[in-house]
Formats: structure tokens, C-alpha cells, sequence
């Protein structure tokens, strides 16, 4: 999957759903792909949601 497919297929479905737009990954346009292009997008979404929630609380431990 291209990186023009993956907006089109993935991100902005996601961005235009009424549930899967708050979480903070969308809103915040950091849904990355991380489960392989094999996986449903909703298997993006929360992985992405994981690593955002990790990073975001070791930057808030050393700084």
C-alpha cells in the first residue's frame, strides 16, 4: 500500500468516522501504520493509540 493509499483507505475514513475521529491519534494526525498492511484499519488505529499513549508519557517522565 502506497503512502496515497493509506491516506485515502485508511486515515481519512478514520477522520470522517463518527467514533474513530476522537480518538486522540486521529485527532491529533499521528495514526502511523505499525500492524502491517494485512491488518484492518481499526488494528492500526488502536496500536497507533498505544504507541502515541507510551510516547507521550515517557516525554512527560523526562522533561
Amino acid at each position: 500500500m502506497t503512502g496515497d493509499e493509506w491516506q485515502t483507505q485508511v486515515v481519512e475514513p478514520l477522520e470522517e468516522h463518527s467514533t474513530a475521529n476522537r480518538r486522540s491519534a486521529v485527532e491529533n494526525a499521528d495514526v502511523v501504520r505499525s500492524a502491517g498492511q494485512f491488518r484492518e484499519p481499526i488494528t492500526h488505529l488502536f496500536s497507533t493509540e498505544a504507541e502515541y499513549d507510551e510516547s507521550r508519557a515517557l516525554r512527560g517522565r523526562s522533561g
